[in-house]
């Protein structure tokens, strides 16, 4: 056969066809080199949905435990034992029984309150502050008096009245490294900050996997960017580690002192300032428009999340807050393929720790770089390993809390 039998052959057979199959062949040749461009060429922005934050959230069984605790406590108070000597409750031998048992409820209730929906609203509020009162009044002029005192004020000015006083009455408590690092940072003593945040990293009190996991923020993160955190847990470690890149970090939990965040804004060159208290929303709100790259940690609340979803977008450990697109597929494939990243994750070293479980926040980076039609076959392959890792091991934890 020769060449023109092969050409003429098909032209001859479309040319004998019904007008409806040659419209059909003819929208199929038109349209497929569009669908298969379309293919290749997959959106590289994919934004993130609100994340669920199971640290949040805390179980019956771990509440029937608590109500367990506080009344074994009561108990203890009442037949006289020295709770000093209880490790669960606190290892100071210079504290009253009465001050142990009230600092213990209201140490029991606020964590409740919080793990709950990572909130406390106006009634908790005031049900902590009428406890709080109660334990005050048993326990006058205590170490957990004034502990109380300073928990109920932390961001007022009377709050270093209550520290120095706790600190007179327990001077080697390690309760107080992160109290003393909060007040210190308040008042923009960084060398304050730095020594009782390493004192309490030390004694135990900064979870070692949120400290891994800050290290990677600050490492992936833009020169001279601000990362919003959400309380103490994701805030301590940033304190902890050393940050050549002139980043700065703002706690949702210290709105409260617009004295403190418009001087932290001033530093970071930023035009952002406030009057009044900004509620959390606002603030974030009011950094939409910085010229600087703005980022939301894993700790934030999801109805945060919710308000803000279409303005965030996964870069890999933490959430970009923009008005404007961005292509993060790059940035998720440094991060979750870096290899000191990849390894930290797929081994076994932090599986055990109390806060394994925030390692569920790093699935929708993880779940988008997956479905991008820009990671190869290997790629693909350690993603979906690194999926079941973190899934199994947070599970795991999980478990153990329940």
């Amino acid at each position: 056969m020769n060449l023109s039998v092969v050409i003429a052959y098909p032209c001859q057979i479309v040319f004998n066809m019904p007008n409806r199959y040659l419209k059909i062949i003819s929208t199929l040749v038109f349209t497929l080199p569009f669908f298969a461009q379309a293919q290749q060429s997959s959106p590289q922005v994919t934004r993130i949905q609100p994340v669920e934050f199971i640290d949040h959230r805390v179980s019956a069984s771990q509440l029937e435990k608590d109500a367990t605790l506080e009344e074994t406590t009561k108990s203890k108070v009442e037949q006289g034992s020295e709770l000093a000597r209880d490790e669960n409750l606190m290892n100071n031998s210079f504290v009253t029984s009465s001050g142990l048992y009230w600092l213990n409820i209201y140490n029991s209730k606020r964590n409740s309150f919080i793990l709950d929906d990572g909130f406390i609203n106006n009634n908790e509020r005031s049900e902590l502050t009428n406890l709080a009162n109660q334990g005050i009044a048993n326990a006058e002029n205590t170490f957990e008096a004034n502990y109380i005192k300073l928990r109920e004020s932390r961001n007022s000015d009377q709050a270093y009245r209550f520290l120095r006083r706790a600190n007179e009455l327990s001077p080697n408590n390690t309760y107080l490294y992160v109290e003393n690092a909060w007040q210190a940072e308040r008042y923009g003593n960084s060398t304050l900050v730095k020594s009782n945040i390493n004192a309490a990293y030390n004694s135990n009190q900064i979870s070692a996997f949120l400290t891994k996991i800050s290290s990677f923020i600050l490492q992936e993160a833009q020169p001279n960017a601000i990362i919003i955190t959400n309380g103490e847990n994701d805030t301590y470690p940033f304190w902890y580690l050393s940050n050549n890149k002139n980043i700065t970090v703002i706690s949702l939990a210290m709105l409260e002192d617009v004295a403190y965040i418009n001087k932290k804004l001033k530093n970071a060159n930023s035009s952002v300032s406030f009057r009044k208290i900004p509620g959390e929303k606002e603030f974030i709100r009011a950094l939409l428009n910085s010229s600087k790259a703005v980022y939301l940690s894993w700790g934030i609340r999801p109805d945060i999340l919710e308000a803000f979803k279409t303005k965030l977008y996964s870069v890999g450990p933490m959430l970009q807050l923009s008005n404007t697109s961005i292509e993060n597929i790059d940035m998720l494939k440094k991060f979750y393929l870096n290899n000191e990243i990849y390894n930290y994750l797929l081994g076994d070293s932090w599986s055990s720790d109390k806060y394994a479980r925030f390692a569920t926040n790093l699935f929708p980076g993880l779940k988008t770089l997956i479905n991008s039609y820009t990671v190869s076959d290997s790629e693909l392959r350690r993603l979906k390993d690194l999926e079941t890792a973190i899934g199994n091991k947070t599970s795991k934890s999980l478990n153990n809390d329940r």
